[in-house]
């Protein structure tokens, strides 16, 4: 069984990737039908923003499916948006923090 956190503001970019893809078409049908109605190339300006809109769009939906906290049976593996996946297998966890040797308790001796 695996299972994966994400925090509460990567499961809001689900939400607001699409947004900002439909908001980079509809600027890009607006700067066509502004340069067609209008006969003026200028608002073909317009375009490039719109394509970068849909890449942003793209990017904070591949970043938010990349990112999170997986954990399974061999251990837990987590990925940031841009950086490298790293995990840790559980023996390496157990080997970080050794038990501690039995140590008689401090209140069992008699004070000096």
């Amino acid at each position: 069984m695996s299972i994966t956190i994400r925090s509460v503001a990567a499961k809001v970019n689900y939400a607001v990737g699409p947004f900002v893809i439909l908001i980079g078409i509809a600027a890009g049908i607006t700067a066509i039908i502004l340069t067609w109605v209008l006969e003026s190339a200028g608002f073909l300006m317009l375009f490039l923003p719109s394509l970068l809109a849909i890449g942003a769009g793209v990017f904070i939906l591949w970043a938010v499916q990349r990112s999170g906290l997986r954990i399974d049976a061999q251990g837990f593996s987590w990925c940031g948006a841009l950086k490298a996946p790293q995990s840790l297998r559980w023996e390496q966890v157990h080997q970080l923090l050794p038990p501690r040797p039995a140590a008689p308790d401090r209140r069992d001796r008699p004070a000096a």
